[in-house]
């Protein structure tokens, strides 16, 4: 072989590995991809969850809680969707709640059937209960007929001490479920261990409460018994004074005679 017959060959080689080099490159760059082509649309439509809910109470909101496996739901997304593109220049938030990834939201909410919307304006929540279409939705909101709908009241509104303290032993509970569920799958503990154990623990917390009661009560009891018999000894009944010297104002005798 000639000089000259080596020289192409390794020249094609190198050309061969060259090719396979960049386009190697152009896959690895997602040049050919086709995100790069297509835009994704602009989501109109925000989550709420337990952690932004608090949002909801500055500005006006319309927020929706839906389950994905409702059919009723699924028809309600386009419109909701199409809904929060047509109020955005309105400075209106539109948002939604899974209620499957947020029990604890719900609860807070007292959700009872899906889809539920709530319109929020400056704290103030009140319960849309007209048809789930696209005009209806849009005739809501600028013609605020909102000012119309039922308002929650306010021991009941989902940013009421009440519903915070419901929350929280929701929220409790579901940490104790978890915590169970772990237990099971990890340890293969028995449910009926796990339920001895938390009778225990609930007990004992039980005790501990009614104990602080005792204590609670018992010291209010006797400072109250020891204030009042501070009292009924400092105050001393001075028996009555009469007067002999004293002479009557009005002369009884001379009533009389006359």
């Amino acid at each position: 072989m000639s000089f000259r017959v080596k020289l192409n060959v390794l020249f094609l080689c190198c050309n061969v590995v060259y090719m396979r080099l960049g386009f190697s490159f152009i896959i690895n760059m997602d040049l050919w991809s086709p995100q790069e082509v297509q835009h994704e649309e602009e989501n109109y439509v925000e989550t709420v969850t337990e952690t932004n809910w608090r949002d909801l109470d500055g500005g006006e909101w319309m927020v929706a809680f839906c389950e994905p496996d409702c059919l009723r739901c699924q028809y309600f997304k386009k419109e909701w969707e199409q809904f929060a593109k047509n109020v955005k220049p309105l400075n209106i938030n539109v948002a939604q709640v899974h209620v499957l990834e947020q029990p604890v939201l719900c609860f807070r909410f007292l959700i009872a059937e899906y889809p539920t919307i709530f319109h929020c304006k400056d704290g103030v929540y009140r319960i849309y209960s007209g048809r789930m279409a696209l005009q209806d939705f849009l005739e809501f909101v600028r013609n605020k007929k909102w000012k119309e709908a039922e308002r929650v009241p306010t021991w009941r509104s989902p940013s009421s001490v009440l519903m915070d303290y419901l929350s929280l032993l929701v929220r409790f509970s579901k940490s104790v479920r978890e915590l169970r569920n772990y237990l099971d799958v990890e340890y293969k503990i028995p449910v009926w261990v796990f339920f001895c154990f938390q009778m225990v623990v609930l007990s004992f917390i039980g005790m501990m409460l009614g104990l602080v009661a005792m204590i609670v009560v018992d010291c209010g009891f006797y400072i109250t018994t020891y204030i009042i018999e501070k009292n009924l000894t400092s105050y001393t009944v001075m028996p009555p004074r009469y007067c002999d010297d004293a002479e009557p104002s009005v002369d009884v005798t001379r009533s009389i005679k006359d």
